[in-house]
């Protein structure tokens, strides 16, 4: 694992995949082709876009 087991970088991804949930409908609405990739999608692709959009918003 690659991610630091330093409480405060636990805080952040704790703390930030709840405020990126409710405007993530909204993105899907604007980006239509983006829903057709996630549907798609293998679980693990699902998960790593998801840390990956985690981290694009925390830097």
């Amino acid at each position: 694992n690659s991610i630091p087991n330093d409480p405060k970088t636990i805080n952040v991804y704790l703390k930030t995949p709840a405020p990126n949930r409710p405007p993530q409908p909204d993105v899907d609405d604007r980006r239509p082709l983006k829903k057709k990739k996630y549907a798609t999608m293998s679980d693990d692709a699902k998960a790593l876009s998801m840390i990956r959009q985690m981290f694009k918003h925390c830097f």
